[in-house]
């Protein structure tokens, strides 16, 4: 809580959130006593499975916003949030019981 006044005027008292879904979008939730004892324990995975990803520029991006809005989701630090890109070649997939490969020509 943060006291703010001047003069004659009265203190208003801001109270601060430290609830996830109060914080902006990939801030990562405030240390507290509860957040630290969680991230010892919580690991959230995220699994990214789909087509060859061209540019490792384009994987930071993508396992970037993945983690923040995670870590905004869960309230934990961004350092407990693992992402793993699965990249499959169209060989190995199929829809509707055709593979990738045979449904692109």
């Amino acid at each position: 809580m943060t006291a703010k006044g001047a003069g004659g005027a009265p203190d208003i008292i801001e109270e601060q959130s430290h609830r996830p879904e109060d914080q902006e979008p990939g801030q990562a939730a405030p240390e507290t006593a509860d957040n630290r004892e969680r991230k010892d324990k919580i690991m959230p995975h995220i699994n990214v499975s789909g087509p060859k990803i061209n540019g490792l520029d384009k994987k930071r991006e993508l396992t970037r916003v993945l983690t923040d809005a995670a870590a905004a989701a869960y309230g934990l630090p961004r350092e407990t949030i693992v992402v793993v890109i699965s990249e499959n070649a169209p060989e190995n997939v199929s829809v509707g019981g055709q593979l990738v490969i045979d449904r692109q020509g």
